[in-house]
């Protein structure tokens, strides 16, 4: 079962990529123009041997399906109204009448999801309630959705809004170098400690990455702490200093030890979080170096959360490694498209993340060509073999319209996070033959390994018995 939901965890985290790589097309871009707007043509491949003997056959199935498949669209994207708009098409080049169409646009907050398989009905999400819904797909299918919700960064972005809130209302608005009291950060201490025992939206937050671990309750409780570690281990006397200096500045406590610095030159960026041991003896700590040359930059990120050496033997019954992360990334574009070859190292590991190590690598080209493959250690002797490839092109296009979308937009269709069973019924009720024509259609295409595969997954995850049963 542990190798099923490691596997899992594993595709969730392959989707995640290739969705981030799609959606972070436009960030590319050198300068911000007022829409960007790019068509897509992508083909995949997938290596089944990478995934446990045991699951084997039914991920050949699922390889068979991805490498008979193209991903044809636009993404269009608005920074003016951060709107976007996806649009695509999954075609089996077998056939390609017997393609699926869907649409996702929306804004950071709420997202619809529309497609002739559901009938051209539209399903929006209310993403602030994307970590409750991931949190109950876990508990009630083992599937590990809170991956996905913990990469979309508006979901981090409004777990955290209450604590970063609080400490702007302190300390965002200082642009020079200046002093704050003990009294400033036992007021920051006491509203933080309200928000980590009563946010519900924090709480999802910690949950859905604490829950697939089997001490995951370490994390939560790290949190629950976090108003005390601030008066007791990052600043145990005095105050908070801030001191800057041209383009560098840096965060002190009053012991002189630096818990924050950050400086940028032509062509470099770079900061780092350092700071003391919690109580329990992890040691949390970030950097981030970001260079650019010729147009090209390379970027490295080290993150960890992991047990002091000094913790010693009084803490043996805690990991030694809650959370890590490496990412080196060379010769990646500024702007697209672009003549590069571009590498990335990917290491991910602790108990809250699946424990991964995957290189990336990938060519460009100025007529708008891409390809990239992913690859890991496997087998004997840890051989690098690869796992994912996708080529195909990526290039500007006319946008036929500029994405404006606001959450009013999306309240006449159903909730997809707010559902209950007459809702429910009803929908079902309405887009029922669309959808089970629309899949036997699409699987009428492929092999049949594969069309078991994916019957297999419907039925594992109830999609049959919830369109099919009245």
């Amino acid at each position: 079962m542990m190798r099923m939901i490691k596997m899992k965890r594993f595709l969730a985290l392959l989707f995640v990529l290739c969705l981030f790589w799609l959606t972070a097309a436009p960030s590319f871009a050198e300068e911000s123009p007022d829409v960007y707007s790019y068509d897509f043509d992508l083909r995949f491949h997938l290596d089944a041997d990478i995934f446990p003997v045991r699951n084997r056959d039914h991920m050949q199935g699922i390889a068979d399906l991805l490498n008979m498949l193209e991903l044809k669209g636009n993404l269009t994207y608005c920074p003016a109204t951060d709107s976007f708009d996806l649009n695509a098409d999954v075609i089996p080049v077998t056939n390609p009448d017997a393609s699926v169409s869907f649409r996702l646009y929306g804004i950071p907050s709420h997202m619809g999801i529309s497609s002739p398989l559901l009938g051209n009905e539209t399903i929006w999400l209310e993403n602030q309630f994307m970590m409750e819904f991931a949190f109950k797909t876990w508990n009630n299918l083992k599937f590990p959705a809170q991956y996905l919700a913990l990469l979309y960064p508006y979901n981090t972005e409004t777990a955290f809004r209450k604590l970063s809130d609080a400490w702007n209302s302190r300390f965002g608005s200082v642009q020079e170098s200046a002093s704050f009291s003990r009294e400033v950060l036992e007021s920051l201490s006491k509203e933080w400690d309200d928000v980590v025992h009563k946010d519900y939206r924090l709480k999802y937050w910690i949950c859905s990455l604490s829950i697939p671990a089997e001490k995951g309750s370490v994390m939560e409780t790290e949190f629950l702490r976090l108003p005390e570690y601030v008066l007791t281990q990052v600043c145990p006397e005095g105050g908070l200093e801030y001191v800057r200096d041209g383009e560098s500045e840096t965060w002190k406590n009053a012991l002189d030890n630096v818990l924050f610095s950050r400086s940028s030159s032509e062509g470099s960026y770079e900061w780092a979080l350092s700071l003391p041991p919690t109580e329990s003896g992890y040691i949390p700590a970030l950097s981030v170096r970001k260079e650019t040359d010729g147009g090209l930059f390379s970027l490295s990120l080290e993150g960890s959360y992991n047990l002091a050496e000094s913790a010693g033997s009084s803490r043996s019954s805690l990991p030694e490694s809650l959370a890590a992360v490496s990412l080196d990334m060379h010769g990646c574009p500024v702007s697209w498209p672009q003549d590069t070859r571009f590498d990335a190292l990917l290491q991910i590991g602790g108990i809250l993340l699946p424990n991964r190590v995957m290189s990336f690598s990938g060519t460009g080209s100025a007529d708008g060509s891409i390809s990239l493959t992913l690859s890991e250690p496997y087998g004997a002797g840890d051989a690098i073999v690869q796992v994912l490839s996708c080529s195909g092109t990526v290039v500007p296009a006319v946008p036929s319209s500029v994405p404006d979308f606001s959450a009013d937009d999306f309240k006449s269709f159903l909730p997809a996070f707010h559902v209950n069973d007459n809702s429910m019924d009803d929908f079902i009720h309405r887009i029922r033959k669309p959808l089970v024509l629309g899949i036997l259609n699409f699987l009428n295409e492929l092999p049949a390994r594969s069309c078991q595969s994916v019957m297999d997954v419907l039925e594992d995850h109830g999609v049959l018995d919830m369109v099919l049963v009245d």
